[in-house]
This record gives structure tokens, sequence and C-alpha cells, in this order.
């Protein structure tokens, strides 16, 4: 799987359309409505770089501005990434500039690039599920604040 094979398997995200809103008491639509999971099995994981996956995430980031500029709102649009170890998938999602913080109920963790959640997407030994006897034996054994690392990027309306 190359880059041409990754806009190829996320032609529909890469174009969906994005709920855009300046009211902060939207949030809930703005989450259900501009929210994407991303999947790859272990195998097509191992055959995509970083770089490659990064460039695939320009492209959805130049499209989801490309409707901002066409939109009638005067606002930014909050782009933020994170990596569900559970799901096995990355997911994004964008949200007003107007609101506070970001809708997460755990402690976020800011990484300073995509490029290192996505290293940790493609690097993932669970991109096929995490097996039941091994998820029951991490409940158990570790016990720590849950933390979600996210990275966040402003898409600026021009």
């Amino acid at each position: 799987m190359n880059h041409f094979d990754l806009i190829l398997e996320f032609k529909e995200v890469i174009r969906d359309r994005i709920f855009i809103t300046t009211a902060t008491d939207q949030l809930e639509t703005e989450i259900e409505s501009n929210c994407w999971s991303l999947s790859l099995s272990k195998e097509q994981a191992g055959f995509v770089s970083t770089h490659e996956f990064a460039a695939l995430l320009d492209l959805i980031k130049q499209n989801r501005t490309e409707q901002l500029n066409n939109s009638d709102y005067d606002v930014n649009l909050i782009f933020y990434l994170w990596f569900d170890e559970q799901a096995g998938q990355i997911r994004f999602n964008l949200i007003n500039e107007n609101h506070s913080k970001l809708p997460f109920t755990s402690k976020v963790e800011f990484a300073e690039n995509q490029k290192i959640i996505i290293s940790d997407f493609l690097e993932s030994e669970y991109l096929n599920g995490i097996p039941f006897s091994e998820l029951d034996e991490k409940n158990l054994t570790i016990d720590r604040e849950n933390i979600t690392k996210v990275y966040k990027e402003l898409l600026v309306k021009e």
C-alpha cells in the first residue's frame, strides 16, 4: 500500500462534507458530523510510511480548509487527531475555535506534531483488535489515569 492506495482507500473521507458553525452550544452536532475514523490492518500498516499517512491527512485538511473558506462563517476550525488503541483506529475531528477545550473526558496530553500520533497508529500491535485475554490483563494490571495523546492544529479561514 502506497500513498496512491491510501488516497483510493479513503477517497470518501477526503471529500466528505463538514458541518460548520460559530456556536458553542452545537458541540454534539459538530462531533457527530465532523468525526472520522480510519482503519488499516496490521499488514496494510506495514506498507505505509508515517510520511505517506501524513500526506493523506494533509489532503483531508486541505479539503476541510477549502470548505471553510467557501462557507459564510467567519470562524477558524480546530482539527484534532488521536489514536484510539482499543478500536485500532486513528480518528480526527473538527470543532469551531470558540470552544475553550477539546471534548475529551480523559486527560489530554498534546503531541507536538501529527507524526507522533500517526506513528503510534501505524506501529500498534492492535490494529486487528485487542484479544479479550490481553484486554482483561491490561485492565487488571494497569492502575493509571486515562490519558489521551492528541495533536491539535488550527485551520484558518482565509
